[in-house]
């Protein structure tokens, strides 16, 4: 038997290796939630945008090649429907999911399209093409007889008009046009404007720390506001989202956090949403039952010192998990459920039980499965 120090550095060897190893396995990269489906994406160039009805297939745009493929979740076939031009940015289902109302953009021509089509044919059932609106929102009304656009045009002096278009959707006649009036334009408009789900309103940036909702088709004005001792750079809106109910209104106020407003009593407060260092939060979606709200992260301003160091000495030239993350926000517990870094686009599916992410360049499509009662 050999004596004791003979022994130690044998033991001391195998207590480094065991350290390293319990090292490497507890910084190992994990999947925050389970994971239901996961690919990767041809050129790195899908976004998620919406899920089908019943969530068993998921809108993408497929940037690069400027289409808008339909992917089925569990057998992974694609159908891919291509457009007037351009690529899609948008995608609303009518409230029974049978059709689609899908917004197009053609940079190079400043064209933008819209089109419904219906999912079991994959017929497009109406276009409308504009050259002389530079913007525009569009939804299906809460009982999908017609399609609502908010457009943004200019008058014969060139000044910034705001107008209400409606098309019914059994045979696609054009109501009369409802223009925002003028007074309304000029103290409320800022940043940016779009329609609520089912277009009941028409929710708006007014100042650096408020929002506007617009009832339609009076504009009956009503006003919500963020914390208003706070003021800076770093207090602006820099984003937001209704839930698909119309009952919450969530902003993302950059570094000051995620505010969250009760439509009906326009009460609100603070979300301590809580993002890495140097992210601030920029809004984003809801589930149905209005449960969880995954708030997106984006980073302000230049990238830390130790960050470029890491991405030259392992040659990444990719955008990083610190450029950009997404926290899934449990309203009803209000903690932070989990944390995805690197993640940037993200969508939820009707029921609340699935959710999809993409990496900031589009390179890899994850759909999560949510805890609770309703996850498949």
């Amino acid at each position: 038997m050999k004596p004791a120090f003979a022994r130690r550095p044998r033991v001391l060897a195998s207590t480094a290796l065991a350290v390293v190893v319990l090292c490497v396995w507890w910084s190992w990269p994990r999947d925050p939630l389970p994971v239901a489906a996961r690919w990767r994406t041809p050129a790195g160039s899908d976004w998620p945008l919406a899920f089908t009805s019943d969530g068993r297939a998921l809108f993408l745009v497929r940037r690069l090649a400027g289409c808008l493929v339909l992917r089925e979740l569990d057998s992974g076939r694609e159908r891919v429907f291509y457009g007037p031009g351009g690529r899609a940015f948008s995608v609303q289902l009518s409230p029974g999911g049978a059709r689609a109302l899908v917004a197009w953009d053609q940079a190079d021509t400043h064209t933008s399209s819209l089109t419904v089509l219906d999912l079991s044919s994959g017929e497009v059932l109406w276009r409308l093409l504009s050259t002389k609106h530079e913007s525009f929102s569009a939804a299906f009304s809460a009982d999908g007889s017609s399609v609502v656009v908010l457009a943004s045009s200019t008058d014969q002096d060139r000044r910034p008009t705001r107008i209400i278009r409606r098309w019914n959707t059994r045979d696609w006649s054009e109501s009369p046009t409802l223009s925002v009036p003028k007074e309304i334009i000029d103290a409320t408009w800022q940043r940016f404007a779009g329609l609520t789900p089912g277009a009941r309103d028409i929710v708006c940036r007014r100042s650096e720390l408020e929002l506007e909702l617009l009832t339609l088709p009076d504009f009956r004005r009503r006003p919500f506001r963020a914390d208003p001792e706070r003021r800076g750079t770093n207090t602006r809106i820099w984003g937001y989202d209704v839930s698909p109910d119309g009952s919450l209104l969530i902003a993302g106020c950059w570094l000051e956090g995620t505010w969250m407003w009760d439509v009906a009593s326009g009460k609100g407060r603070p979300i301590a949403v809580p993002h890495h260092a140097g992210l601030g939060s920029c809004g984003g979606p809801i589930t149905s039952d209005n449960r969880f709200h995954a708030d997106r992260g984006d980073r302000l301003g230049r990238r830390p010192h130790w960050e470029d160091i890491r991405r030259r000495l392992t040659k990444d030239q990719s955008a990083g998990s610190s450029d950009s993350e997404i926290v899934l926000w449990d309203l009803n517990a209000e903690r932070a459920v989990a944390t995805f870094r690197g993640q940037a686009g993200v969508c939820f599916s009707p029921d609340g039980a699935l959710m999809a992410t993409t990496t900031v360049k589009g390179a890899e499509m994850t759909v999560w499965r949510l805890p609770g009662p309703k996850a498949r």
